[in-house]
């Protein structure tokens, strides 16, 4: 199946060059649309982004310039290619001066083989710099997951937990929150080292991941200590998901080198309230604090 060809929008109020332009594009096999002034370009790019703009100076209704400057405006458009449309005229005229400056112009009628230079040009940068976004995000992205279990890191857990909270508050949602640990994790950092540790945190973040929802946020906050953030989902909710975290890991074995180990959790479960922070320092704290009393009282898990 052959790829599709990119979308170009020429806004020409002269029906002559609109002609022109759309007869070039197409011969080579660009899918064109046009517009006769730059509010019909404008409500097309709304409907379908094009990857370049061929766009005339002077319009009735709404020029050139204006309509640029509309398209930087928004986020949806701020980043598609134009290529002015000048006359002789234009290019005489120093009120085009701006255009000549700082953007890529053709003066009318283009010839078939400058604009097809301008379009190859101006796809090939666009595509560069798609493809620089896209290595950026999965930098940044990179930057918010633990390397060891691929669970969420605290980072983004502070970024997130602020939507989530207020989301939560906006929508009169519920939102819990869970924090683990495992209570034998000094004694294994002790005989195992930081390789036993780094194992054991990777088979409890497979355990979390097979357990939590597609809405739920894993979270590896620190070396020995987990969250889940459960958006939507009342305290029972929250409860019946720990209770079932500790249960599976209660009767399941774990593998550190040819050892094998039984492990326990003490986890707290917060439910957040009307009076909590918008930064979730208040929730997290609180589930930290049922989390460590369980721990201390040898119970599985407590609720607040």
């Amino acid at each position: 199946m052959s790829k599709e060809q990119p979308l170009i929008l020429v806004v020409d109020s002269e029906p002559e060059s609109l002609d022109h332009l759309t007869a070039l594009l197409k011969q080579s096999g660009y899918n064109t649309i046009t517009a006769p002034d730059a509010i019909k370009g404008l409500a097309s790019c709304r409907l379908r982004a094009p990857a370049i703009i061929l766009l005339a100076l002077n319009m009735p209704l709404m020029n050139g310039r204006e309509m640029l400057n509309r398209l930087k405006a928004d986020l949806r458009t701020e980043d598609i290619p134009v290529i002015f449309l000048l006359t002789e005229e234009d290019t005489e005229s120093p009120h085009s001066l701006w255009v000549m400056e700082d953007y890529e112009f053709l003066i009318k009628p283009a010839s078939e083989a400058e604009l097809l230079v301008r379009i190859k040009a101006n796809l090939r940068t666009r595509h560069l710099k798609d493809e620089l976004r896209r290595k950026d995000n999965q930098l940044k992205e990179l930057t918010l997951v633990d390397s060891v279990t691929m669970l969420k890191n605290a980072r983004y857990f502070q970024e997130m937990v602020k939507s989530q909270i207020g989301q939560s508050q906006r929508y009169k949602l519920p939102l819990t929150l869970i924090v683990l640990q495992v209570d034998q994790q000094r004694d294994i950092q002790r005989t195992r080292g930081q390789n036993g540790t780094d194992s054991m945190a990777s088979q409890i973040a497979a355990l979390l991941l097979r357990h939590k929802r597609e809405s739920d946020i894993a979270v590896r906050l620190s070396t020995n200590e987990f969250a889940l953030l459960l958006p939507n989902t009342d305290k029972a909710g929250a409860d019946g998901l720990a209770e079932r975290i500790l249960q599976t890991i209660d009767k399941s074995t774990f593998t550190i080198g040819s050892d094998s180990y039984e492990l326990s959790i003490s986890a707290g479960v917060s439910i957040l309230t009307e009076d909590d922070d918008a930064d979730g320092k208040q929730i997290l704290n609180r589930a930290r604090t049922n989390m460590e009393t369980a721990g201390e009282r040898g119970n599985t898990f407590i609720s607040s």
